[in-house]
């Protein structure tokens, strides 16, 4: 039984967790009104609110229709640079003109409860794991269990 726990973590770890981001805005003229075209934007990520080094970058054509619009960052440029332990923002350029201030980026739930996965660091035969306010159980044969 453990050979099997070992073989379901192993593809696990080979299949993991799609490495793209998907993000959408709304794009308005001086007057409010929402824009429409094709718009070359750019997207960056830097380790600072303002100034700093720029980590991650990738660019494309976007069709914005009624100002609304929406990408799957990571598609051309991987992010394969980035662990994601430390914040990041988010800079966009439209047609060459840099938006402002930059977008902080926060986790959704599920990264929260990934956070555990990457905190656990070995489940022995029989294990018990705590870990914010969570209890992982591993008994060797029987499986994984959690609660709370």
């Amino acid at each position: 039984m453990r050979r099997y726990f070992r073989l379901i973590v192993l593809l696990a770890l080979i299949g993991g967790i799609p490495k793209f981001i998907n993000y959408q805005g709304k794009l308005l003229d001086s007057s409010g009104v929402g824009v429409n075209g094709v718009m070359e934007m750019t997207f960056r990520l830097y380790n600072s609110d303002t100034g700093g080094t720029i980590l991650w970058e990738e660019g494309r054509n976007i069709n914005v229709v009624n100002g609304l619009f929406s990408v799957v960052l990571g598609e051309i440029t991987g992010f394969d640079t980035l662990d994601f332990n430390t914040p990041y923002w988010l800079e966009i350029s439209v047609n060459g003109e840099v938006l402002s201030p930059r977008e902080k980026f926060t986790a959704v739930p599920y990264a929260f409860r990934a956070d555990i996965a990457n905190n656990i660091s070995k489940l022995t035969m029989d294990s018990t794991f705590y870990y914010g306010g969570i209890t992982l159980t591993y008994t060797c044969g029987e499986g994984i269990s959690f609660g709370d």
